[in-house]
């Protein structure tokens, strides 16, 4: 049985190189008994070594844009030292030789400048230091959209947290906004099935939650009516990590 004592060990991207760098808190891993006596910090930009303010990318994984990482906690097998590091693999079978995984402590995508976008760990979620923008899209049709979320991971079931936005400047009728996991059939939107809705008497409305991603990182969402007054925007503000226990 898991002992319930002391701090859970946290994981955030460090202020002097938020790009590459992300710090370990000190605490017990997450579903374990084992602690990490010290906060230290690794270096994704820079292959593994044993340590604090080293590298931290296993050997044989290469830094790369819009890739997903897992940053794993490590335990060398000869006196028990923790240490992290970085793997491209979900099973972290790129672990240093003499070293053993202990838990995987986070997943992230790099951009399209093969950085991490600075956060926050708060449990389960991984808040962004500043929401991304992701869409904002006039007039798109009553067809389901399908929309890619960057940097939300996608091999360990994420729900990305999101902000929605439907406005239009001239509304006539009522619309009606769905958003759904690809995972899911797709459904009509509706009075009875609905995420959010512009009134005939009013022009935006908006709303936030949590919509799983699936393997290429999409979501989907679909309107009743579209217009050429009609927006539908999209916004970032981190992911939620159901695999983390």
């Amino acid at each position: 049985m898991v002992k319930a004592h002391g701090a859970i060990v946290q994981v955030t991207t460090d202020p002097v190189d938020g790009d590459h760098d992300w710090n370990v808190s000190v605490g017990r891993i997450p579903g374990t008994n084992v602690e990490n006596p010290t906060e230290f910090t690794k270096r994704v930009n820079a292959t593994w070594v044993e340590g604090d303010d080293l590298g931290g990318r296993f050997s044989g994984v290469s830094l790369t844009s819009t890739t997903e990482y897992h940053l794993f906690a490590i335990q060398k097998l000869s006196d028990g030292t923790i240490d992290a590091g970085w793997d491209d693999n979900i099973d972290g079978t790129n672990v240093p030789a003499g070293w053993q995984i202990v838990k995987r402590l986070a997943s992230m995508m790099t951009n399209g400048s093969s950085n991490f976008i600075e956060f926050n760990q708060i449990g389960h979620e991984f808040l962004l230091d500043v929401p991304i923008a992701d869409w904002s899209s006039a007039n798109p049709g009553v067809d389901a959209v399908l929309e890619t979320i960057d940097y939300v991971p996608r091999s360990v079931h994420a729900g990305a947290l999101m902000g929605f936005s439907l406005r239009d400047t001239a509304p006539g009728a009522i619309i009606y906004m769905l958003v759904t996991s690809v995972q899911m059939p797709a459904t009509a939107p509706g009075s009875t099935q609905q995420t959010l809705a512009v009134e005939a008497d009013s022009e935006i409305n908006n709303v936030s939650m949590q919509v799983p991603v699936d393997s290429s990182g999409q979501i989907r969402y679909e309107l009743s009516a579209s217009n050429a007054s009609t927006t539908v925007k999209g916004f970032t503000r981190g992911w939620y990590d159901p695999l983390l226990v």
